[in-house]
């Protein structure tokens, strides 16, 4: 029994967060911006189609604050907007408009909480709550 239990909390420390909490009234914050954009795709047959620009832009905030020496709680905060420029076509088709969508993502709030910290290895446990803030 006591190999069992020592085999689940190892799979359960490396697998729900293992690293190092903040020290207590130390936080660490980032915030990230990042997109992707396409105007081509490849066919099935190798060759490059074009498309009409879109492209996905995201930026977040990500913040880590320490409670105490072993309880650290988190925040991460997406804004994502979505993007197709206006397709115009040669073929004297009418052109069809553009889109664009904006929104807040999931925001996941969150507590790490120290189970061991010995010869450099740490194992932390982590509960973090997903609130679907985003519109479908």
């Amino acid at each position: 029994m006591k190999n069992y239990l020592v085999l689940i909390l190892t799979i359960a420390g490396f697998t729900l967060n293992a690293q190092w909490p903040q020290k207590k009234e130390t936080a660490y914050y980032k915030v990230g911006v990042w997109f992707l954009e396409a105007d081509q795709h490849f066919t099935s047959s190798g060759f490059k189609d074009p498309n009409a620009t879109r492209g996905i832009f995201i930026t977040d905030f990500f913040g880590r604050y320490g409670i105490s020496d072993n309880l650290t709680t988190f925040v991460y905060i997406p804004y994502t907007t979505v993007y197709q420029n206006k397709q115009v076509f040669s073929s004297g088709r009418p052109p069809i408009e553009g889109e664009l969508f904006s929104s807040l993502g999931d925001v996941i709030i969150g507590f790490e909480h120290k189970l061991s910290n010995n010869n450099g290895w740490a194992i932390s446990a982590t509960v973090q709550l997903g609130i679907p803030t985003r519109n479908e």
